[in-house]
Parts: structure tokens; C-alpha cells; sequence
């Protein structure tokens, strides 16, 4: 993830890459905002960063 000094970074991660985008959106302007629509990827895109908080949504619709 890129690095601002003194600012919020969050990486937004879902599957289905409108929800991702949405929050994503959402989010632009309050913290520097990534997106990755994989575990792998959102692996990948935080590299070695320590993460402070985590927001999980683990649902399926019926």
C-alpha cells in the first residue's frame, strides 16, 4: 500500500469487484483508499505492512 505519512491507509477487499469499488469510492477523500478483489491480491498489495484494524463482512446470499 502506498504510504502517507499521517494518514489512514485501508485496503478494501471483496470478490465482487462493484461492492470493492463502491467502498472503495465511499472512503476516497477520508484515507489514502486501495482496492484488491482477492485474498491473494489483498495479500500481495499489503506486502509486509502491519495492519492495525480489521473490518470483515462474511456473508452469503441465499
Amino acid at each position: 500500500m502506498s504510504k502517507t505519512a499521517g494518514q489512514l491507509r485501508v485496503l478494501v477487499v471483496d470478490d465482487e469487484r462493484e461492492v470493492a469499488d463502491a467502498y472503495a469510492l465511499r472512503s476516497r477523500g477520508f484515507c489514502d483508499v486501495e482496492t484488491a478483489y482477492s485474498g491473494p491480491e489483498a495479500l500481495s498489495v499489503l506486502g509486509d505492512e502491519e495492519t492495525l484494524e480489521q473490518f470483515e463482512e462474511i456473508g452469503r446470499g441465499n
